[in-house]
């Protein structure tokens, strides 16, 4: 099939922040709590309190000053000036770990966080952490520790307050079959953020037979297919455990949402790499992918900025497009999405065989010495691609899901046309301190 470019629509005048966060409700046919219209991708804060840019508008508008707009939405979500357009996060295994990174990192933009088979914040750079101890694989972390690393890494701007997380739903998952991440590895990431959030929007649901995998309500992966090898493919990404994660991430980040519908067949592929960061001496390797996509809702097709928008990270899967894409299709992000106007956004790390092949970086200073901060080249790719979605998926290569990225002749049309006006500030590194036997680089 030939791949077309799907032009969406503009930045929206309207600078208003999300609205206040609701608890967690029933399934209802007025859809997602959604925040004013534009608000995602006019909350545009500096990393540094002092400056702030002005909010793009289009000609013949009038936008309300950025820094009202901004204090506006911190009263309404009781969070810190927003660091990127509000969004919520998930991810699975080494995905799962790196999304809490991205939850610690970013705390002041997240709404809502789905952590399943991953490690705690800091568990990649404290003691024994990696194998042959493998505590982010086992479990047995020094959470006070990692509770001290969070706030090193906060006193030192290189993370948003953790403040930020004190009513911000996370919901947890692992299964007892698990033999990859530990149950206790997970309990671990759960007495670490029971320190952070508020009780009340910390859920963990650690009580299924699920293997290492993505948990659903149906299909025909028994619970636990998959907890040893050999089972087919498709029951290695998901089970059937009669237990929801993706609506569970998705209904108490958003309030109320629809029932889930059939996804559309296609995604919007756009050259990640072109947005990367400015190269600074703190990283040697990205260790991303070209190539990364999304899943734009039909109700958002033209209109990406008047959306909600989840990123999700993928585990170690190895840089073979088909199995990428079968796992991205079977979490039911797109059925949800697809019913409630929420662009499902997949970021796509290559990995090596140091860090592991399509893995995340975790915890491998070699390759970045801020690997878990805002400031890692990793989350500043994903953090540019937020701020600069609506321009993304305006230029994005529209593909049927069975085609893959496109081709490099149209690879070099999209490298063209990439160009993005907004990027996340980078700090120079400043200082340094010490946790147990190792010195860490802080910005």
């Amino acid at each position: 099939m030939q791949p077309v470019t799907r032009i969406l629509g503009r930045i929206s005048p309207h600078t208003q922040g999300p609205g206040a966060e609701s608890p967690p409700q029933a399934a209802s046919p007025m859809g997602p709590r959604r925040r004013p219209r534009g608000g995602s991708f006019m909350l545009r804060a500096t990393l540094c309190a002092a400056t702030a840019a002005a909010a793009a508008t289009p000609a013949g508008t009038t936008a309300a000053p950025f820094n009202a707009t901004v204090i506006a939405a911190t009263e309404m979500t009781g969070k810190a000036a927003a660091t990127l357009p509000y969004h919520t996060v998930s991810g699975q295994s080494a995905g799962g770990s790196m999304a809490m990174q991205h939850l610690f990192a970013f705390s002041s933009s997240i709404l809502g966080a789905g952590i399943a088979a991953g490690s705690a914040y800091g568990c990649g750079a404290l003691p024994g952490g990696k194998l042959p101890k493998g505590k982010c694989y086992y479990g047995g972390l020094d959470v006070e520790a990692s509770i001290k690393y969070v706030h090193d890494r906060a006193r030192h701007g290189l993370i948003d307050q953790p403040r930020n997380l004190r009513r911000t739903p996370v919901v947890l998952f692992s299964g007892q079959n698990d033999w990859i991440v530990y149950t206790d590895c997970m309990r671990d990431v759960h007495k670490q953020l029971e320190y952070f959030v508020n009780e009340d929007k910390l859920v963990k649901r650690f009580d299924t037979d699920a293997a290492h995998v993505w948990s659903l309500d149906h299909g025909g992966c028994k619970c636990g297919e998959c907890g040893w090898r050999g089972a087919p493919q498709p029951c290695c990404d998901v089970n059937n455990c009669d237990y929801e994660f993706s609506y569970d991430i998705l209904h108490r980040s958003y309030g109320s949402i629809k029932p889930k519908v059939q996804a559309h067949k296609h995604l919007h592929w756009f050259r990640q790499t072109d947005y990367l960061p400015s190269r600074s001496d703190s990283w040697s390797a990205a260790r991303l992918a070209d190539w990364a996509f999304a899943y734009v809702p039909s109700g958002c097709q033209g209109r990406p900025e008047d959306c909600n928008v989840h990123v999700t990270y993928h585990g170690c899967i190895k840089v073979h497009w088909k199995a990428r894409l079968h796992w991205a299709l079977r979490l039911d992000l797109n059925e949800f999405g697809e019913a409630n106007d929420i662009i499902i956004v997949y970021p796509q790390a290559d990995g090596d065989k140091d860090t592991g092949s399509g893995c995340w970086n975790w915890g491998f200073p070699e390759d970045d010495r801020l690997f878990d901060t805002k400031h890692s080249v990793q989350l500043r790719t994903v953090g540019n691609i937020l701020m600069n979605l609506p321009y993304i998926l305006r230029h994005a290569v529209l593909r049927h899901f069975d085609d893959g990225p496109p081709s490099e002749e149209v690879s070099l049309v999209a490298r063209a046309t990439a160009n993005f006006s907004a990027e996340v500030p980078f700090v120079p590194p400043e200082a340094e301190a010490h946790v147990g036997d190792r010195a860490l680089l802080f910005a």
